[in-house]
C-alpha cells in the first residue's frame, strides 16, 4: 500500500495551521504471501477481541439472525481465540440462491504497521474459499483500489474489482494460512473478500489474526500535529513533540478573537479539556490533534424563563415575596414601554422599621454554563428612585458564593453590606433604558463563564424592598457537553460471605479448595426491615457459585445491622442454619439445582418469605418457583395456617412450568402496598436459555398472599431499551422493587446487548403500574471494573434499597472476575493473598455501593442539571375497554388517558404526553362471577351478565366501565314511552332549592359548593326548601303524570370529588343525587337523573357503581340523562364521553332505566354524535342498537342545528332508538343572537336576552316533531316552561300543559316508526352530506321554511345501503343534498302557502315559522271539507283534524307575553338571580289576572266550501285564571264571505278549539253508542270482584268517559279516544284472587291536594266539569252519578297514579 496517497490526502484536506513536529515515511512494497508469520521483535496480535462487521459488496442489507443472511451474535468468534467456532456471514438465502460477494471487516482501532495476517476458515472438510483478497485500508469506507493495499488475491476474474488476482487459492486447515508482508503496511482496517467456498454459499471465519505494532512518523517517538484554523496552541511545560512512548501530552488552546472552540479530536476520538488543559495520555501512537472553531454567534438572553429563587443573603433562607409580584416576573421577557407598575418582581421586607430591613438576593440558575457578554437590569423606575448598594455575581456552582470563588461583576455596595468587600462602582437613577454591565469592556482578558447570577440589594431611597423588572443575561449558548459520571462506584472491595460446601460435601470432588475457591457466592438479594426483623434491620439472602457446577446455589441466609457487615444466623446447636435450602442431588446425580434467590418481608404477619428457583438440568422441562417463610430468620419452612409457625425445612411451589425448559429464571417478588398484592417478576428464556440471542422476555404473576400465585401471566413491556451504543438490551437477572414514597416500580437488571449475558453489565428500569417500563437513559448504573479486579469480566444478579428520606439507593451486586493467569485473586481487603482453583475460570462475589439517587439520575441521563421532577398529581383519567361487550372467556384490555387540574370548574386538563405521578391503578370488578380484571385492566369474560370495572388510584383519582357478556336479559322499561303514551321532561335544577339571595351563586360548578336541601317537610310533604321535586310535581296535572318524569341536574358541571362548603363530604353532587331521588322515590314521582353533561369533567365523572345502587334502591327512578356533551368534545379526542354513555345505556337497560338522551351534533369533525357514531365498530352505536327500546333521543336546540333533527329522526328509523323528539331551550334565542321581540327599539342580553323566548316556541317545537312520529319532549328550564316554587308559569298554562294534553290523550295524532318509513322517500348518509336545504335562516335556525318534503333524515356512513333499502328508501344521497334532489323524491305538492305544515292521515299540523321576524305565513290544506287555509301571526300553530265528511276538528295555539318592559328599562332582569324572580312575577301576575297577555293576535280560518259552515268555538267566555283553565279570553268574528271562501277571524292570545261544520248540519254528529255500551259495562261491575288498584283505575278511566258522552261539543277524536281508554282500564281490571301481585300504590295522599285558592300546583282535576245531574246512565251503585264522580274526584291522585304505576315496572 503507497502510503503516501493514505497520508497526503487526508492531510491536503486539513489547514495545519499549528503543525509542531512529523513527518512522512516511504512506502513499503507488499509481496507474496509466505507459510509463517513475519518475525520481529515486539510484534503481537492486534485484532484479539476486535469483532467484525460484515456486509455484501454492492452496498444492500445484509439480513441477521439465526437464520438471516448474516449471524451478528457469533461475530465476536472471530477473534476470541478458539479455532473450532465460527462467525458465519454471507450466506445467501434460500438455499439454492447463487452466492454473492461479501465482506468481513476489523476496525483495529488504531494506525498500525501491519507485518501479516493469519486466518482461519471452516477447515473439518478441508473446503476452498475462493476467490478470497485481503486488504488493509487506512478509510473505514475509501476501498478504492487507490486508497488500499492489497496483500492477497486469488480473484483471478476480478469479481472484487481489486485488479485480477494472481494468487493461488488453497484448501482449509487447521493449521490456518499465514500471509506475511514484505514490509510494514500501514493501516487501521483489514478486510476479507470472499464468495462463499466449493460446498455452500456461506463464508465462516474461525479465527482472524493481524499482527503488527502501532504506527509512528519518528521511529521510538510518538508525535502530535494539529489542523485546523482559527486558534493558537500553547503546549503545557514537559510537554513537546516528538515524545517517548509512554508519556502525557498536555496543551492549551486559545482561539482567535470573534471564535470559540467547538471541539477537539485526537485522532478522531474527542477529548475533554480540564481546567483549559487537554490531556492526550499514554502516548502509543502519533495523533492529529483537529480543533474545531466557530465564530460567535449573537447573544441571546440566557436568563429567559429560567429558575428564579430569593434569599436573605445571611441564612439563604426565603426572603419575604409579593405574592401579586413572583420571581418568574424578573425572567418572564417583559419588559413594558412605559410604565413599569405593569410587571416586576418584588421580594424583600416591606418595613419602615431600619431594624427589621435585610439585605437579599435575587438568584438565576441558568442550568448550563455558558460564556457571558453583558448584564441588563431592569428595575422599578417610575418614580426616577435609586436603589442602594447593589452587587451582581456570577458563578458556575452555588458554593462558589460562600467559597469566595464567585467572580463580582458589578458592586455599587461602598459599605460591604452584602458581605463582597466595599464597591467602587456607582448608584444610579433608575430609567426605562434599564442598565447595561458589559463584561467584554470590563474584562477585556477574561472569559466570564457562568450557571448562576445573583443580584444583591437591600432596597431604595423609596423604601425597604427591591423590584427587578426583567434580568437580561446576554451570553452564548454553544451547547451543552456530555455531562459524564459514574451512577455507581465500581471500585469497593467485596463483601466476604459464608459458603460451607467444602465443609457439607467432603465426598463432592468439586467441593474442594483445590478445584473451587471458597467464598464464591451470588444471586444477592436485601430486603430493609425499618422496625426489624428478627432483631435485625438488614436481610440477604443469596446461593454460593462456582463455575462448571450448580450443585452449591443452595440458597443462604445472613443479617446485618448497617447493610455491609453480615452475619449468619444460628440454631439451637449454635451452628449455622445455612444452606436452609438442601442440596438437591449428590455428586454423581447432577440432573437439577437451585438457584436465583429473592426475599420479601410480609409485613401484615410478620414473616419472610424466601424465594428461588428451581430446574432440571437433564430430561424433561421442569422449572419451580420454590417458597419458605420465617418469623424469625432462624426457622424455615413451608408455610401453615397457624399464625408463627411453618413446617421447618419443607417448601412450596408457588409457580411451575414442565414445558418450558428455561423459564422462571431470577424470580424477584415485590409487595405493592397500595395495590396490597404481590408481584413476581421472572426471566423465560424459552428453551434455548443461557446463548439465546435475546429472545428471553420478563414476565409477572400476582397474588394476593404472596403464596397463592395466578395462572395468568403477563408479558412486561419495554422492561429495557438501547444501550449507549444503539444496541438492544436484554435482561438475565433481574431485581423489582415497588417504592411506596413514589409509588413506583424500580428494577435492576443485569443485561447483555448480544448473543449471551456474558459481559453483562446493570441497567436501571421503572414503571408507574408495574408492566409498562421505560429504561432509565441509556448508561449503566454499573459496569466492570479494569482487570485485574473481583468485578472485570460482568455484572450479574443485583439488588437494591432506597431510603426516600435520604434519597439514597445502595445497591447489593454479585459480579466475575476472569481468573488471571497467574490465578492470583483479592481477598476481600483487596490484596492479593487468594488462589483461585484449578476449575475456577471465574471468580464469583458479591459487593456493595451506593449513591444518591439525584446523582445516579444526572449519570444515567447524562444531564448535569437534573432536578427529580416534582409530582404530577392526577385530577382523574379515563377507562376504556378496547372491546366492552364480550363473549365468554373472551378478553380485552383497557387503555387509560390522565388529566391534571386545570380545565372548566376545575375539571382536569388533559395530562401532557399522557403522563402523571400517579399511574399505578388498582382494579377491581363488581361481579366476578361474570368478569375478572387483572392488576392491569385485562378483562376476562367467564358468564352471561354485566360487571362493573372499577380503576381507583392511591391520590384517590377513580373511574368505572361497563363490561357485558354475553347478551344479558333486559327488564322492561319502568318509564313507557311510544306514540300512545309520549314522555315529558321537565328539569328540577340545584339551585332551583336556593334561597333567593344565593341562586346567581349557586351551581355545581362553582365554589364553594352548598346542598340546599331541607330535611324539614310541610304539612303537605313538600321540604321547607323554596322549591322542591314534590312542588313541581304538583303542579303538573293528573292527565300528564303518567307521561311526565321530573329530571334531576346538579347544575352545570356534574363531576366527582366535589367539596361541600362547611362539610368534608367530597361527593356533594352524589348527596344531592341522592337525596333528591330519594325524595322522589318516597313520594312516587318518577324521575331521570342527569349523569353527564357538556360541563362534566372528562376525568372526573361520577362512577356507575353509584347511578347503579341508585337505581336498584330506588323503583321510580326511571331515567339517565346525557346533555350538551357538544360543549366537551371541544377537549379533543380524548373525550370519551360515548363510551360512557354507552356503558349507562348497557346498565341502565339490565334494570329497566331508560336513556333521556337531549344533545346536538354540533363540534368535532361532523358533529360530536355522528363522529361517534361513525368510528369502526362505534361503541356508543352497538350499545344504542343492542338496547334501542330504551333510548330516547332529543334534539336539544341550544344551537339551532338542522342536522341533529335529521339526524335524531333517522337513528329512530335505522333502529338506533325506539323514541326521539325534542328538548327546546330558550338558551337558543340567545345563542341564535335574538335580542328583543322582532327587533323592537331598546337593548337586552345575557340571562335577561332569554326571557324573550316567545312560551308557545316550546309548543310549536313538540308539534313539529310529533307530525314525523316524535314522542319525547322536554322544555327548559323548567321554571320558565313548568313551574317554579310550586306555581305554574304562564308558558305552561297556556300553551304546554294544553298542548300536551291533547298529544297524550291521543287528540293530536303521532304516526309510528313504520308509518313515518312509509311515506320518507329519501335518506342522506353523513353529515358531510346534508344540507339544510329547506331552512330559511333568516326566519329560523330551528324551524323548516316548508314541511313539502318532512324533516329530511340524516344517517351514520356506517349504515349500508342494503339496509335503508330493506326499510324502503328509494333515494338514498351521498352527496351534498340539494333541492332538486327533494323535489325529485317527492314530486306532488303537499300543500299551498309559505307556512310549515305536515299531514299524517287526517290530521294538518301547521306553523308559522319564523322565529323572531314579524312576518304573517297561511298554509292552505285539503281536508275531507275540502280546502282550509290558516293564516297565522309569528309564534302560532294549528292543528286541524277530519273528523268525518262535514268536520274538523281546529286546534289553534299562539300563547306569548308582552316583554317589552325587560328592554324599555322598566324592568331588567340581568342575572340569574332577577330572571328567577321576574318569573314569579309572570306566575303572580297570571294569577291575579294581570299578565301582560291581553294583546290579541288575529288568526284567520278561510274553508273553502260551497255551503256555508258553522265554526263552534269551545270554553268561550270570560276566561279568567284558574287552575283547570287553560284557555285565554278570546273574540272571534262571524263566518263571512261567499260559496267556495268562507272567512273566520279569531282574535287570541293563548289556546282556542273550535269545530268546522259543513253539510248544513249545526250539531255534532258524532256517534257515541259504542260509548255508552261501555259505560254502562262498567257500571255494571262489582268492586269487590277486583282488586282496589285496578278497579280505582277503571273507575277513573269511567268518569272522563261519562264527561265526554255529556258533552255535547265533544269531537269525534274525543269519544274515540274516551272508548279507548274506558275499554283498556275494564280489559286490565285484576280478579281479587288472582296470584298477579298487586303493584306498590302510587298515589298521593289527600293531604297533598292544593287548596284551590293559591294556584300553586297540586292535583285538583283538570276537566272544569260542574257537578250537576243529568240523564245519563246510572252506575250500579244506588248514588247518582255525579256523586259517583264527585268521590272519584277526591281520590284523583291516587286512581291516575295507579295507571301511571302500570306503565313503570
Amino acid at each position: 500500500m503507497k502510503r503516501t496517497k493514505l497520508f497526503l490526502k487526508r492531510m491536503a484536506a486539513m489547514s495545519m495551521t499549528a503543525i509542531l513536529a512529523g513527518g512522512l515515511v516511504v512506502p513499503m512494497q507488499n509481496v507474496e504471501a509466505e507459510e509463517e508469520p513475519y518475525v520481529d521483535s515486539g510484534l503481537k496480535n492486534v485484532a484479539s477481541g476486535i469483532v467484525p462487521t460484515a456486509g455484501w459488496l454492492d452496498g444492500s442489507e445484509m439480513t441477521d439472525g439465526l437464520d438471516g443472511e448474516m449471524d451478528s451474535n457469533s461475530a465476536p468468534r472471530a477473534t476470541d481465540g478458539i479455532m473450532t467456532n465460527n462467525f458465519r456471514y454471507g450466506e445467501t438465502k434460500p438455499e439454492g440462491t447463487e452466492a454473492k460477494p461479501s465482506y468481513a471487516q476489523f476496525d483495529l482501532k488504531k494506525m498500525y504497521d501491519i507485518s501479516s495476517v493469519k486466518m482461519w476458515r471452516y477447515y473439518e472438510d478441508n473446503r476452498e474459499y475462493t476467490p478470497t483478497a485481503i486488504a488493509i485500508s487506512d478509510s473505514a469506507t475509501d476501498w478504492s483500489v487507490e486508497n488500499i493495499e492489497v496483500i492477497y488475491n486469488s480473484d483471478a476474474e476480478n469479481l472484487y474489482q481489486l485488479g485480477a488476482g494472481k494468487d493461488a487459492g488453497y484448501q482449509e486447515t487447521a493449521e490456518g494460512k499465514v500471509f506475511n508482508c514484505e514490509e510494514p503496511v500501514t493501516g487501521r482496517y483489514v478486510r476479507i473478500y470472499s464468495n462463499g467456498s466449493n460446498v455452500n454459499t456461506g463464508n465462516h471465519l474461525a479465527e482472524f489474526e493481524v499482527y503488527g505494532k502501532i504506527h509512528t512518523d519518528v521511529e521510538g517517538k510518538a508525535s502530535v500535529s494539529f489542523a485546523g484554523e482559527h486558534f493558537t496552541v500553547k503546549e503545557s511545560e514537559g510537554s513537546e513533540t516528538p515524545m517517548e512512548f509512554g508519556k502525557n501530552y498536555s496543551f492549551t488552546l486559545q482561539a482567535e478573537k470573534g471564535y470559540y472552540i467547538t471541539g477537539v479530536l485526537a485522532n478522531g476520538t474527542a477529548l475533554e479539556g480540564q481546567g483549559g488543559v487537554y490531556t492526550i495520555n499514554n502516548l502509543q501512537e502519533d495523533y492529529i490533534v483537529e480543533v474545531q472553531t466557530q465564530a460567535y454567534p449573537d447573544a441571546e438572553n440566557l436568563s429567559l424563563g429560567k429558575k428564579v429563587v430569593v434569599r436573605k443573603t445571611k441564612d439563604d433562607s426565603p426572603a419575604d415575596m409579593n405574592a401579586q409580584r413572583p420571581e418568574k416576573m424578573a425572567v418572564d421577557g417583559i419588559i413594558p414601554e412605559n410604565s413599569s407598575d405593569s410587571n416586576y418582581c418584588d421580594f424583600g421586607k416591606d418595613t419602615k422599621n431600619p431594624d427589621e430591613e435585610y439585605s437579599a438576593y435575587l438568584e438565576i440558575d441558568m442550568k448550563g454554563h455558558y460564556e457571558l457578554a453583558e448584564i441588563n437590569l431592569y428595575r422599578y423606575w417610575n418614580d426616577g428612585r435609586t436603589y442602594n448598594g447593589t452587587v451582581v455575581v456570577a458563578g458556575t456552582e452555588k458554593t462558589d458564593f460562600a467559597d469566595g470563588k464567585a467572580k463580582v461583576l458589578y458592586n455599587s455596595d461602598s459599605e460591604d453590606i452584602h458581605g463582597f468587600g466595599k464597591g467602587t462602582d456607582q448608584t444610579y437613577v433608575e430609567t426605562r433604558d434599564g442598565y447595561t454591565i458589559s463584561l467584554q469592556e470590563r474584562f477585556p482578558d477574561e472569559k466570564i463563564e457562568a450557571r448562576y447570577i445573583r443580584i444583591y440589594m437591600k432596597g431604595s431611597n423609596k423604601g425597604s424592598t427591591n423590584h427587578i423588572v426583567e434580568c437580561e443575561v446576554m451570553g452564548y449558548d454553544f451547547g451543552e457537553k456530555p455531562y459524564k459520571a459514574k451512577a455507581f462506584d465500581n471500585t469497593g472491595n467485596y463483601i466476604d460471605l459464608p459458603t460451607h460446601y467444602d465443609r457439607y460435601y467432603p465426598d463432592d470432588p468439586n467441593a474442594a479448595p483445590e478445584k473451587h475457591l471458597p467464598g464464591q457466592v451470588t444471586h444477592p438479594d436485601v430486603v430493609k426491615v425499618e422496625e426489624g426483623f428478627g432483631g435485625h434491620q438488614y436481610w440477604m439472602f443469596y446461593t454460593p457459585n462456582v463455575m462448571k457446577t450448580s450443585q452449591f446455589e443452595n440458597p443462604y441466609i445472613v443479617y446485618s445491622d448497617d447493610g455491609v457487615n453480615w452475619e449468619e444466623p444460628v440454631g439451637e446447636d449454635g451452628d449455622t442454619v445455612n444452606p436452609i435450602v438442601a442440596r438437591v442431588t449428590g455428586p454423581t446425580e447432577a440432573d437439577s439445582h437451585n438457584c436465583d434467590t429473592d426475599l420479601v418481608y410480609d409485613s401484615k404477619n410478620k414473616r419472610m418469605l424466601a424465594y428461588w428457583n428451581w430446574s432440571v438440568d437433564t430430561g424433561a422441562a421442569d422449572c419451580q418457583v420454590r417458597m419458605m417463610a420465617s418469623y424469625d430468620g432462624i426457622y424455615w419452612g413451608a408455610p401453615t395456617d397457624t399464625a408463627g409457625e411453618v413446617k421447618k425445612g419443607e417448601y412450596v411451589i408457588v409457580v411451575r412450568d414442565q414445558k418450558t425448559k428455561y423459564n422462571l429464571l431470577s424470580p424477584t417478588v415485590t409487595y405493592d402496598s397500595y395495590k396490597d398484592m404481590y408481584f413476581m417478576y421472572y426471566n423465560n428464556a424459552g428453551n434455548v436459555g443461557y446463548y439465546n440471542g435475546q429472545k428471553n422476555k420478563v414476565q409477572v404473576r400476582w397474588s394476593e398472599d404472596g403464596i397463592h400465585w395466578s395462572e395468568k401471566v403477563r408479558d412486561v413491556k419495554n422492561f429495557l431499551g438501547e444501550d449507549a451504543y444503539g444496541e438492544q438490551l436484554a435482561p438475565w437477572h433481574q431485581d423489582v422493587q415497588y417504592i411506596p414514597e413514589k409509588n413506583e416500580y424500580w428494577a435492576l437488571s443485569q443485561c447483555f446487548s448480544g448473543n449471551s449475558p456474558d459481559n453483562s453489565v446493570l441497567y436501571m428500569t421503572r414503571s408507574k403500574d408495574g408492566l409498562n417500563w421505560q429504561q432509565v437513559g441509556n448508561q449503566p448504573v454499573l459496569e466492570p471494573n479494569n482487570a485485574p479486579f473481583w468485578n472485570d469480566f460482568q455484572i450479574y444478579r443485583s439488588t437494591f434499597t432506597y431510603n426516600a428520606e435520604t434519597d439514597q439507593m445502595d445497591i447489593w451486586y454479585s459480579a466475575l472476575q476472569t481468573t488471571p493467569a497467574d490465578k492470583k485473586v483479592p481477598d476481600s481487603k483487596g490484596e492479593l493473598t487468594l488462589t483461585a482453583g484449578t476449575d475456577d475460570s471465574r471468580i464469583w462475589r458479591i459487593g456493595h455501593t451506593s449513591n444518591n439517587m439525584t446523582e445516579v439520575m444526572k449519570a444515567l441521563l447524562q444531564d448535569e442539571f437534573y432536578e427529580a421532577p416534582k409530582f404530577t398529581t392526577s385530577r382523574g383519567f379515563m377507562l376504556t375497554a378496547d372491546t366492552p361487550v364480550l363473549k365468554e372467556e373472551e378478553t380485552t384490555d383497557v387503555t387509560t388517558k390522565w388529566s391534571v387540574t386545570g380545565g372548566w370548574g376545575g375539571g382536569g386538563d388533559a395530562a401532557p404526553n399522557n403522563e402523571v405521578s400517579d399511574m399505578n391503578i388498582s382494579y377491581q370488578s363488581d361481579n366476578k362471577e361474570v368478569a375478572t380484571v387483572d392488576p392491569w385492566g385485562r378483562i376476562t369474560a367467564h358468564k352471561k351478565g354485566q360487571a362493573i370495572i372499577a380503576g381507583t388510584t392511591k391520590e384517590g383519582s377513580e373511574t368505572e366501565i361497563l363490561i357485558e357478556v354475553g347478551n344479558p336479559k333486559d327488564k322492561k322499561a319502568r318509564q313507557e314511552v311510544s306514540p300512545e303514551n309520549p314522555l315529558y321532561i321537565s328539569n328540577y335544577y340545584w339551585s332551583d332549592g336556593a334561597p333567593t339571595e344565593n341562586i346567581s351563586n349557586c351551581d355545581a360548578g362553582q365554589y364553594p359548593e352548598r346542598n340546599y336541601i331541607s330535611d324539614e317537610l310541610n304539612e303537605d310533604g313538600t321540604r321547607t326548601d323554596r322549591d322542591d321535586p314534590l312542588k313541581l310535581w304538583n303542579t303538573i296535572p293528573e292527565d300528564l303524570k303518567d307521561n311526565t318524569v321530573v329530571l334531576l341536574i346538579a347544575e352545570r358541571s356534574i363531576k366527582d370529588n366535589v367539596i361541600e362548603e362547611g362539610t368534608e363530604d367530597v361527593n356533594a353532587i352524589r348527596t344531592w343525587y341522592k337525596k333528591q331521588v330519594e325524595f322522589c322515590n318516597k313520594n312516587k314521582i318518577p324521575c331521570a337523573v342527569q349523569n353527564l353533561n357538556g360541563e362534566t369533567s372528562t376525568y372526573d365523572r361520577i362512577p356507575l357503581s353509584f347511578w347503579k345502587e341508585l337505581a336498584e334502591e330506588n323503583e321510580y327512578l326511571v331515567g339517565f340523562n346525557g346533555a350538551e356533551l357538544y360543549n366537551r368534545f371541544n377537549g379533543g379526542e380524548a373525550n370519551n364521553g360515548d363510551e360512557y354513555v354507552a356503558d349507562l345505556i348497557r346498565m341502565g337497560s339490565s334494570m329497566g332505566v331508560s336513556m333521556m338522551w337531549t344533545d346536538t351534533n354540533v363540534f368535532g369533525n361532523h358533529g360530536v354524535l355522528m363522529d361517534w357514531l361513525e368510528e369502526e365498530n362505534s361503541v356508543l352505536g352497538n350499545a344504542m342498537k343492542d338496547n334501542h327500546e330504551y333510548i330516547s333521543m332529543m334534539y336539544k336546540e341550544s344551537y339551532g342545528n338542522p342536522s341533529t333533527d335529521a339526524l335524531y329522526l333517522g337513528l329512530w328509523l335505522t333502529g338506533y332508538c325506539d323514541n326521539w323528539g325534542v328538548a327546546s331551550d330558550w338558551w337558543h334565542w340567545q345563542l341564535d343572537g335574538n335580542g328583543t321581540m322582532f327587533d323592537q327599539p331598546g337593548n337586552i342580553g345575557g340571562w335577561g336576552q332569554t326571557l324573550v323566548w316567545p312560551e308557545n316556541m316550546y309548543s310549536q317545537d313538540i308539534i313539529r316533531v310529533a307530525s314525523m312520529g316524535a314522542t319525547s319532549y322536554k322544555s327548559e328550564p323548567q321554571w320558565y316552561s313548568v313551574a317554579s316554587n310550586g306555581n305554574r308559569t304562564p308558558a305552561y298554562q297556556y300553551s304546554v300543559m294544553p298542548t300536551l294534553q291533547k298529544i297524550c290523550s291521543g287528540e293530536i295524532d303521532i304516526p309510528t316508526r313504520e308509518e313515518v318509513a312509509k311515506r320518507t322517500k329519501l335518506v342522506v348518509k353523513g353529515t358531510e352530506n346534508f344540507r339544510p336545504s329547506i331552512y330559511d335562516t333568516a326566519y329560523s335556525q330551528l324551524y323548516p321554511k316548508t314541511g313539502q318534503y318532512g324533516i329530511v333524515p340524516l344517517v351514520p356512513n356506517t349504515v349500508d345501503n342494503d339496509t335503508l333499502k330493506e326499510l324502503g328508501f328509494e333515494h338514498i344521497v351521498e352527496e351534498p343534498l340539494t333541492e332538486e334532489m327533494l323535489k325529485k323524491a317527492y314530486p306532488d305538492k303537499k300543500y299551498e302557502g309559505n307556512a310549515w305544515a305536515e299531514n299524517w292521515n287526517d290530521t294538518w299540523y301547521m306553523m308559522n315559522s319564523s322565529e323572531d321576524k314579524d312576518v304573517r305565513q297561511s298554509a292552505t290544506v285539503e281536508t275531507k271539507i275540502g280546502k282550509l287555509t290558516v293564516d297565522m301571526t309569528p309564534h302560532t300553530y294549528a292543528v286541524a283534524t277530519s273528523g268525518g265528511n262535514n268536520n274538523v276538528s281546529l286546534i289553534l295555539s299562539n300563547y306569548r307575553l308582552d316583554k317589552s318592559e325587560l328592554w324599555d328599562g322598566t324592568n331588567p332582569a340581568e342575572n340569574m338571580s332577577l330572571v328567577y324572580q321576574y318569573i314569579w312575577e309572570m306566575s303572580r301576575r297570571m294569577q291575579n289576572n294581570e299578565g301582560c297577555d291581553t294583546e290579541l293576535r288575529d288568526t284567520v280560518i278561510t274553508v273553502n266550501t260551497e255551503e256555508k259552515p258553522e265554526v263552534i268555538f269551545k270554553n268561550e267566555g270570560e276566561n279568567l285564571y284558574a287552575y283547570d283553565n287553560y284557555t285565554r279570553p278570546f273574540v272571534h268574528s262571524e263566518v263571512t264571505g261567499e260559496a267556495g271562501n268562507w272567512t273566520v277571524t279569531v282574535q287570541h292570545n293563548g289556546f282556542v278549539e273550535c269545530e268546522i261544520l259543513t253539510g248544513g248540519s249545526t250539531e255534532t254528529k258524532v256517534d257515541k253508542t259504542v260509548l255508552k255500551d261501555l259505560i254502562d259495562k262498567a257500571n255494571g261491575l262489582n268492586q269487590a270482584d277486583y282488586t282496589k288498584e285496578s278497579f280505582e283505575g277503571m273507575k277513573n278511566a269511567l268518569a272522563s268517559a261519562q264527561k265526554v258522552y255529556e258533552d255535547e261539543q265533544a269531537s269525534e277524536t274525543e269519544v274515540k279516544t274516551a272508548e279507548e281508554n274506558l275499554k283498556k282500564a275494564i280489559e286490565t281490571l285484576v280478579k281479587a284472587d288472582s296470584s298477579k301481585p298487586e303493584k306498590p300504590d302510587a298515589g298521593t295522599d289527600d293531604g297533598q291536594k292544593p287548596d284551590g285558592n293559591n294556584g300553586a300546583g297540586g292535583m285538583s282535576d283538570t276537566t272544569g266539569n260542574k257537578d250537576k245531574t243529568n240523564s245519563t246512565p246510572k252506575t250500579g251503585d244506588t248514588a247518582s252519578v255525579a256523586g259517583m264522580l264527585i268521590a272519584m274526584f277526591v281520590a284523583l291522585a291516587a286512581v291516575s297514579t295507579v295507571i301511571r304505576r302500570k306503565k313503570m315496572k
